[in-house]
């Protein structure tokens, strides 16, 4: 038998193809970022890299009588509020030597060296949810006046919100957010916003657990009959109102806030697209990954992102603060 060796001449037509893209990364990136409800309804701003402004146009149109002639009257007031981003990291390093005793044959290589973990899967899942709580509460809590901690690096919709004397208070104190009267203090809520939005989409962002106070308080006073099932996907058109009531973990221990009032729940009520949060999902700038390093013979991860938040027409809100 003769053995003989074949060149084959491949040629390949990749013109078509799209460049590499690491789309798990890019993936991981989006879900913690966008987990929360909140991002459903506010105005979300994905392209900003430093800072973007939001410009404002408001008229106040005269009529005057249709006789001949021309009398301009009226005012157009442009204004503009700047949505700016800060660069933020989450960085951790596992010590998968640990385990060794632990996992060896189960979920790791016996071996000297280890160069991976177990359940890797898991262990992102895990720390996408633990990052998602964070970002959550950064949207929300965030202030500058802290100094230091998750929540300083800017200012949240909540600062903002109470920097300004412009928003409507009602409904301040912790005696306003028992059971007995919460479905009080909304109705008081919804009675002070602006009539100039009362035909947009209203949304009322509340914490978790006064969500659930609120939808104990709705079922002990069969509230226009009120169905239960509707409240557990977290959100709910309050009865006899257009207004949707909204459960965010970014709002969970708002009491401790420095614009909560006597122990009370931050709660915003208003058109949402009043709220904006300023974010990047390119992936050269917005990252996650976990790799091994042979400098240090252990695993790290690497989280990388940006986020900011702006409010625009704080007059057009009703806020428990």
């Amino acid at each position: 038998m003769n053995n003989k060796i074949q060149k084959f001449d491949f040629n390949y037509v990749v013109s078509t193809l799209p460049d590499y893209v690491n789309q798990t990364s890019f993936d991981w990136v989006l879900k913690t970022i966008l987990a929360d409800p909140t991002m459903n309804y506010i105005s979300l701003e994905t392209d900003v890299f430093s800072s973007k402004d939001i410009h404002i146009m408001e008229n106040t149109p005269v009529i005057v009588a249709g006789a001949g002639g021309f009398s301009a009257s009226g005012n157009v007031t442009l204004t503009k509020v700047t949505l700016s981003t800060v660069a933020l990291k989450s960085q951790m390093t596992y010590n998968q030597y640990l385990l060794q005793d632990k996992f060896t044959q189960l979920a790791l290589s016996p071996k000297a060296i280890i160069d991976q973990i177990p359940f890797e899967q898991a262990l992102m899942e895990q720390e996408q949810r633990q990052n998602t709580k964070v970002i959550n509460s950064q949207v929300w809590l965030s202030d500058t006046g802290l100094g230091s901690g998750n929540l300083s690096y800017f200012d949240g919709l909540i600062a903002q919100l109470g920097a300004t004397g412009t928003r409507v208070t009602a409904a301040t104190g912790s005696a306003n957010w028992t059971k007995a009267n919460i479905i009080a203090s909304i109705q008081t809520m919804y009675a002070a916003l602006n009539a100039d939005i009362l035909s947009d989409e209203l949304v009322c962002f509340i914490e978790p657990a006064f969500y659930n106070t609120l939808c104990e308080a709705l079922f002990s006073e069969n509230f226009f009959h009120f169905n239960a099932d509707i409240t557990t996907s977290g959100e709910f058109m309050f009865p006899g109102t257009t207004l949707r009531i909204v459960r965010t973990a970014g709002l969970t221990n708002s009491t401790t806030s420095s614009y909560a009032v006597g122990g009370a729940p931050c709660v915003v009520m208003g058109n949402p697209k009043y709220l904006y949060v300023g974010t990047v999902t390119r992936e050269d700038f917005a990252n996650i990954s976990m790799w091994y390093s042979l400098d240090y013979d252990e695993l790290r991860s690497n989280f990388r992102y940006r986020l900011g938040a702006a409010v625009v027409f704080p007059e057009y809100f009703v806020c428990s603060f």
